[in-house]
Formats: structure tokens, C-alpha cells, sequence
């Protein structure tokens, strides 16, 4: 038998081991990592169909080494798994219900769009950016040059506790942001992300992370508070972006993030009824009704003028110099 003939049996036991070991309550041993990527991994020694096979084999063990609690809410509809305590997750999930409260106010929309089907939100958790950079490519293929991600067509959020050095943003700030992704998802917009026609061009892009950045800022019952990162942030740039630059963002940067959502503050407090008809237009899925609105938004030079001048009331605490738009 050849050593290739030998490889199923190899990874079978390495797998039982490993569960074993989980089973037993204790952390997997660095050896069985190294198996892991050893055997499983895309080095070029192994097979598609070994690799494929370890990693059917390997992933449960994997999963319950860095996901070892989980905690359900709600009936089962919001499940975290992660090493976090029940005390830390307690507290995000009072944020979820903070930012879904105010995503229903602000839009009206608080019925799944017609063929929806995430009813159930899983949220993992790595206990630090370490893990979530060792294994979040090799459990799920996703990259992880990221602070988190929700992926629509999995229901799934995925992000990690970082310390202040690893992250210009709280594990609260990023689980709030990505929650909110999952709100737009399942009550504002028909269809998958990157999928649905309205997502095609980066249409939606100032949309997606303009309101989830706003809705982040849902700290109490009573209102959205005005973030004080994104201020600082924005007093420290040397041209502020217009109203144009802002609708016409694409990903590949993140300076637009803070623009979006100050822009979103500033319809939320100033031009209540166009947000609305923003949210409606959205609702209706169409690509050329969004793209109609988006145009009127660009072509309304006086709206522009009223965002910069928000801006500056809002930094004037930070920045005695007012700067141009771009």
C-alpha cells in the first residue's frame, strides 16, 4: 500500500484525536494543528480529494477548539458561538436590540423582504485577532484582512475581541456595524447581497456602510448619538469629501465609511423626508430608481452646501480650520 492509500485512515485518526481531545474539555494541542495544516493544507503535496476530505473531517473539531460556548437568544434566532464570556456577549446582544429598535423606527420596515430567509443569525466570535487570523481562512475560505464581515447568503457574522493596538474600533463598534448589514439584508433590501441588480456598480455601496456606520451610534433608547470617532477622524483630514465623492464610493478604501454615515446624520436630522424616500426607493429593490436618486442627490448643489455646513457645526469642537470638500 502506497503512502498516498494510507492518507484517509491518517486523517480519520488525527480527526478522532482531536475530537477526543475536545471532548475532554481541553484545548487542542499544537500537534494537531500542525496536522492540520500539514495534511490539509494547500501546500501542494495533498490531493484535492484528501484536502477536501481533512477539512470535512478536521472542521467540527476546529470549530468546537475555537468556538467553544454558545449561547442562544431569542428562541434560538440569535446564536453566538464564540470564547467570550456570557457577561461580554450579554452586553452585545442588548447593542443588537439598541441598533434593530432604531433601524425599525428610522425605516418603517420591520417585515422580512419577500423571499428572505435568515431567520436565524449566527455570530461567531474569535476570542482575539490571532485566532481570527490563524483560522478564519482555513475554517470558512474568507480573507481576514478585515475587522468582521456578515455574509448574507450564509446568515452569518464573523469578528473578534481586539485590544485598542489591533483595532481603531471596539469589538461593540464592529458587531454593531455588521448587525446592522444583516438588518438591511433581511428587511430593506430584496435579494442577496452582491447578487440582487440594485448591487451591481457599487450602487449600493455608500448605502450599505453609510447606514450601518449611523445606526452604531444607537447607544440608548432615545435617540442615535452623534459618534465622536468619526468626528475626530474627519477633523484630521485634509480635504473633506463632497456629497458626489461620497455617492460615488467604492470599496478598496475606508475613508468613506465616516463621510456616509455623518451623511446619513445629517438626512436623519436635517431632510427627514428625502431619507425617507431614500429608504422606499431602496425597499422597491429597482436599479434605475436608485440610480435616478442617486443622480438627483449628486445634481443638488444647495443639499451639498447644507451637508458641509453640518459638518462643520458638528467639528467645530475639533478642528478650528473649516477645509473644502473634494
Amino acid at each position: 500500500m502506497g503512502f498516498k492509500q494510507h492518507l484517509p485512515a491518517l486523517c480519520g485518526r488525527l480527526f478522532v484525536f482531536g475530537l477526543l481531545v475536545g471532548v475532554l474539555g481541553t484545548v487542542l494541542p499544537e500537534r494537531g494543528q500542525a496536522s492540520l495544516d500539514s495534511y490539509c493544507g494547500n501546500d501542494g503535496r495533498t490531493t484535492a480529494y484528501f484536502e477536501k476530505r481533512c477539512e470535512t473531517l478536521f472542521r467540527p473539531a476546529l470549530e468546537a477548539r475555537v468556538f467553544p460556548h454558545l449561547y442562544s437568544f431569542e428562541g434560538g434566532t440569535l446564536i453566538f458561538e464564540t470564547t467570550l464570556p456570557r457577561r461580554v456577549v450579554q452586553k452585545l446582544y442588548h447593542a443588537a436590540h439598541l441598533v434593530r429598535a432604531h433601524f425599525f423606527r428610522m425605516t418603517g420596515m420591520n417585515k422580512p423582504v419577500p423571499g428572505d430567509r435568515n431567520t436565524v443569525l449566527r455570530i461567531k466570535i474569535y476570542g482575539s485577532k490571532h485566532d481570527f487570523d490563524r483560522y478564519h481562512t482555513r475554517l470558512y475560505g474568507l480573507p481576514s484582512n478585515n475587522g468582521g464581515i456578515y455574509i448574507e447568503q450564509q446568515s452569518t457574522l464573523y469578528t473578534y475581541e481586539r485590544t485598542r493596538r489591533e483595532s481603531l474600533y471596539t469589538l461593540e463598534e464592529l458587531f454593531r456595524h455588521e448587525y446592522a448589514h444583516y438588518l438591511i439584508g433581511r428587511y430593506l433590501v430584496p435579494g442577496l447581497w452582491a447578487e440582487a441588480e440594485i448591487y451591481k456598480q457599487d450602487r449600493m455601496v455608500w448605502f450599505d456602510e453609510g447606514l450601518a456606520e449611523f445606526l452604531v451610534g444607537s447607544y440608548t433608547e432615545a435617540s442615535v448619538s452623534m459618534r465622536d470617532i468619526l468626528l475626530r477622524q474627519i477633523a484630521r483630514d485634509q480635504q473633506r469629501m463632497s456629497v458626489t465623492a461620497i455617492l460615488s464610493s467604492h470599496y478598496g478604501s475606508f475613508d468613506f465609511y465616516r463621510y456616509a454615515g455623518l451623511f446619513f446624520a445629517y438626512l436623519y436630522e436635517e431632510e427627514p423626508a428625502r431619507l425617507g424616500r431614500l429608504i422606499r426607493t431602496v425597499h422597491t429593490g429597482q436599479a434605475t430608481s436608485m440610480d435616478q436618486l442617486t443622480a438627483e442627490l449628486k445634481a443638488d448643489s444647495v443639499m451639498a452646501n447644507n451637508f458641509q455646513t453640518y459638518l462643520n457645526d458638528k467639528l467645530e469642537p475639533y478642528q478650528p480650520t473649516i477645509l473644502s470638500a473634494k
